[in-house]
C-alpha cells in the first residue's frame, strides 16, 4: 500500500530546519523534526545527510515516542544505494536495534520485533538473531508472540542462511508455550514452513483439540483442511476432530468446520452436521452479514445436497425472525428450492404464521414481507395444486391490503385457484362478495369482478354479485341531473378527448340565465352540499370512478353485462329480469354521463366509451342465450389456455432443473471414509 502525504516545504529549507531540530537538546523539538522527516520521506524526499543527523543526535534517545519514531523512519526510507548494497549508515542503526531487543520494556521489544518482520536485508538482520531467538524466552507474552512473527519472516526470507533450525526451535516452543496467541503463531508458522512438523504436533493434539482455545481451534481447522487437500488418505483420520470442532464455543471456528467437514466428506451424515451447524449459526448470530454468508453457504451446500437439505427446510425458516428483509427474502428464496411434496404442509404453516404475524405493528417494511411471503406461497402452489385450498382464504383477507404489489399478488392466485378447483368456487365466490367492498387497488377490482362474472352460477350468487357490486359504486347515476342538463348537450357522436377538455373549460365559468344576467349562486348552500359530500363516505370503486379511472368502469360494465346474462337464463320473473337488465343499463350510462361531465379530472378515453355502449347495447339486443355464449364462454377458454401454457412451461422448467440436480449427483465425488463420525 502507498501512502502520499502533500507537502509544500522545499527540501532545502526543511532539512536546514529538521537539523536544527535534532540539534536541540529539547526532546520535544526532536519528536517535530522527526515527524517533519517521516513526512517528507513517504512524500518522496531523499533528503540527504538527515539519516546521520538521526544517528548522531536520536539514535540512543530513551524517549519511548522517539524510539516509536526511528522504527517508522527507517522502515520507511530506502535502505540500498545505487548498486543495491545496503547503505553503511544503517549498519551503525543496528547496535541500536539490538539494545531495542534487549530493552527491559516489553513494548520496545515487542514493537522493535514487529519492526523487524518488514526488514529484508540480510546485513541488518543477521547480527539482530541471537536477541531475536532470546525474547523467545521473555516473560511477557506480547515480546514472546512477536517474537514468532519476526522469526517467521526471517526463515521465509532467508531460509538457508539464518535460522535454519527455526522449524525445530518453533516446535520446542509450541510445547512449551501457554499463551494462546503464541501458540497460534507458531502453529501458523509451522503449517506454512514446516507442514510436517505441523501435522506431527496435530497428531499428538487431536485428542485434545475440543478443550483448546478458540485461538488455536481455528487455525487447527486451517490446518486440516490443507493436510487432507494435500493427501485425502487423511480424511478418515481427523473427521472425528473437525466434528468435535462443530460445538466450538467460537462462532468463527463453527464455521470454519462446517466448511471443512462438507469438504472432507459428502456422506449424508456430514452433511447434515455441517448443514444443522450453519443453519444453528443462521439463527443465533446477531450479525446480519455473517447470517448473509451462512445463507450463501447454505445454498451452496443445496446444489449437491439437495435432499439432505430439504429435511432441514423447517430449520432454515426459522431465519425468518430476523428483522432484516435481506435474510428473509434470502432464506425464502432457498426455501424455495428446497420445498417437497413430503414438507410442503409444514411449510405451508410455517407460511400462513408468518403472514399472520405481519399484520401486527412491527418492524419496517412489514408491507413488502408479506407481498414476498404471498408470492412465496403462490410458487408452492403451482408447484404443489393441493396446498391451495389451505391457503386461499387465507390470502384473500388481503385483498383490501393498502399495499398494491401483496393485492395483486393475491388477486392473481385467486384467479388460478377458482379455474383449477372446481370445488372452491363457491367458496371464493361468497368470500370476494364479502370483501368486495374493502379492495382498494384498480387492478384487484378488475380481476376480482373478472372473476364474479366468470364464476358466478346459481341466482343466488349472481343475485348477491350484482347487489355487491352496485352497493361498491353506489347509487346512479354518479352526477347530479342538474350538473347533467348544464355541462353536456344531447348528442349522439362521440365526444374526444380535445373537445371534451374545451367544453369543461367553458362550463367552469359563471352560470348565466336565459335573458343574459348572471345566475345568482347560495354560498350558503354550497358550503352544506360540501360538508354533506364530506360526511357521507365514498365506496371505493365509486372513488375510483370519480377519479377518473374509465377503464375500471369498462370492466364494471362489462360485469354487469355476464352477470345480468346469466341471470337471465336462470331467472322466470320477466318483472324482475327486466328491472335487473334496466338498473344496469343504468349504470353504464352513468358512467358515460360521468365521462362526460366536469366532475372526473379528465374526460372519457375513446376507448372506454366505445366498449361501455356495446355492454349497454349487448344487454338491449335481447339475444340472450347467443350473447352469453360470446361474453362468457370465449373469456373463459382464453383462460384456461393461459393456464395451461403457464403450467407446461413450470413442468419444463421442473424437468430441467430434475436433470440439472442429476447430473450434478452423479458427478460429485463419493464421500470419504469417516463421514458417520
Amino acid at each position: 500500500m502507498s501512502v502520499i502525504i502533500h507537502y509544500d516545504k522545499s527540501s532545502a529549507n526543511a532539512s536546514t530546519e529538521i537539523k536544527k531540530k535534532f540539534e536541540s537538546n529539547d526532546e520535544s523539538s526532536k519528536i517535530a523534526g522527526m515527524k517533519l522527516a517521516i513526512c517528507l520521506a513517504l512524500n518522496g524526499d531523499p533528503l540527504p545527510g538527515i539519516l546521520m543527523q538521526i544517528i548522531r543526535f536520536v539514535l540512543t534517545t530513551k524517549n519511548h515516542t522517539l524510539q516509536k519514531l526511528l522504527l517508522v523512519y527507517f522502515e520507511i526510507i530506502e535502505k540500498t544505494d545505487e548498486q543495491g548494497k545496503l547503505r553503511p549508515e544503517l549498519i551503525l542503526v543496528c547496535n541500536q536495534l539490538r539494545n531495542f531487543l534487549n530493552h527491559p520494556n516489553e513494548y520496545v521489544r515487542g514493537s522493535t520485533l514487529r519492526f523487524l518482520t518488514k526488514i529484508r536485508e540480510l546485513e541488518l538482520l543477521e547480527p539482530l538473531v541471537p536477541s531475536v531467538r532470546e525474547c523467545l524466552a521473555h516473560r511477557h507474552s506480547y515480546v514472546r508472540r512477536n517474537a514468532v512473527l519476526a522469526i517467521y519472516s526471517i526463515y521465509k526470507v532467508h531460509t538457508d542462511r539464518l535460522l535454519p533450525d527455526a522449524p525445530d526451535l518453533i516446535f520446542d516452543f509450541l510445547h512449551s508455550e501457554a499463551d494462546a496467541s503464541c501458540k497460534r503463531n507458531a502453529l501458523v508458522f509451522l503449517i506454512n514452513c514446516a507442514p510436517d512438523k505441523a501435522a506431527a504436533y496435530l497428531s499428538e493434539a487431536l485428542e485434545t483439540v475440543g478443550s483448546l482455545p478458540d485461538l488455536m481451534q481455528f487455525t487447527i481447522v486451517e490446518l486440516i483442511r490443507k493436510l487432507v487437500r494435500q493427501n485425502p488418505a487423511l480424511r478418515s483420520k481427523y473427521v472425528r476432530a473437525v466434528y468435535s470442532l462443530l460445538k466450538a464455543g467460537s462462532s468463527a471456528v463453527r464455521f470454519e468446520a462446517a466448511h471443512t467437514l462438507v469438504l472432507m466428506s459428502s456422506a449424508p451424515s456430514a452433511v447434515k452436521a455441517a448443514a444443522s451447524t450453519y443453519i444453528e449459526l443462521l439463527v443465533t448470530v446477531s450479525d446480519n452479514n455473517v447470517k448473509l454468508i451462512v445463507l450463501d453457504r447454505l445454498t451452496d451446500l443445496k446444489k449437491r445436497h439437495q435432499k439432505t437439505m430439504s429435511d432441514l427446510l423447517l430449520d432454515v425458516l426459522r431465519a425468518l425472525s430476523a428483522p432484516s428483509i435481506d435474510i428473509r427474502r434470502k432464506t425464502l428464496a432457498l426455501a424455495m428450492e428446497l420445498v417437497t411434496p413430503k414438507n410442503i404442509p409444514e411449510v405451508i404453516q410455517v407460511l400462513k404464521k408468518e403472514i399472520g404475524r405481519t399484520q401486527e405493528k412491527g418492524p419496517e417494511k412489514q408491507e413488502e414481507y408479506r407481498q414476498m411471503l404471498i408470492q412465496s406461497i403462490h410458487s408452492c402452489a403451482l408447484r404443489f395444486p393441493d396446498v391451495a385450498q389451505q391457503v386461499v382464504h387465507v390470502l384473500m383477507d388481503f385483498l383490501g391490503d393498502s399495499t398494491v404489489g401483496s393485492a395483486v399478488d393475491v388477486i392473481m392466485f385467486v384467479r388460478e385457484v377458482v379455474e383449477s378447483f372446481p370445488d372452491l368456487r363457491k367458496s371464493i365466490v361468497a368470500k370476494l362478495i364479502d370483501i368486495l367492498d374493502s379492495i382498494r387497488s384498480s387492478k384487484v377490482f378488475r380481476a376480482a369482478l373478472w372473476i364474479l362474472s366468470e364464476y358466478s352460477e346459481d341466482p343466488a350468487e349472481v343475485r348477491a354479485a350484482l347487489r355487491a357490486l352496485k352497493e361498491c359504486m353506489g347509487e346512479a347515476p354518479f352526477v347530479e341531473a342538474e350538473e347533467e342538463s348544464e355541462d353536456e348537450a344531447p348528442t349522439d357522436e362521440p365526444v374526444g378527448p380535445v373537445a371534451a377538455t374545451a367544453q369543461r373549460k367553458a362550463k367552469s365559468g359563471p352560470k348565466l340565465n336565459p335573458d343574459g344576467t348572471y345566475a345568482s349562486q347560495s354560498a350558503l348552500m354550497a358550503e352544506y352540499s360540501a360538508a354533506k359530500a364530506k360526511e357521507t363516505e365514498v365506496p371505493n370503486l365509486r372513488a375510483l370512478l370519480l377519479a377518473g379511472d374509465f377503464f375500471l368502469g369498462s370492466v364494471v360494465a362489462a360485469t354487469l353485462v355476464k352477470l345480468t346474462l346469466v341471470f337471465a337464463s336462470q331467472c322466470e320473473n320477466a318483472d324482475e329480469l327486466n328491472h335487473c337488465r334496466a338498473e344496469s343499463i343504468l349504470y353504464m350510462v352513468s358512467i358515460l354521463r360521468l365521462g362526460r361531465s366536469s366532475t372526473p379530472p379528465h374526460p372519457i378515453d375513446r376507448d372506454s366509451a366505445e366498449r361501455i355502449g356495446h355492454c349497454a347495447r349487448a344487454l338491449m339486443a335481447g339475444d340472450d342465450q347467443a350473447a352469453l355464449v360470446i361474453w362468457r364462454s370465449a373469456t373463459k377458454s382464453a383462460f384456461k389456455f393461459m393456464l395451461a401454457e403457464q403450467q407446461r412451461q413450470t413442468n419444463e422448467l421442473a424437468a430441467e432443473e430434475a436433470a440439472a440436480a442429476a447430473a450434478r449427483g452423479g458427478g460429485a465425488p463419493a464421500g470419504g471414509g469417516g463421514g458417520g463420525g
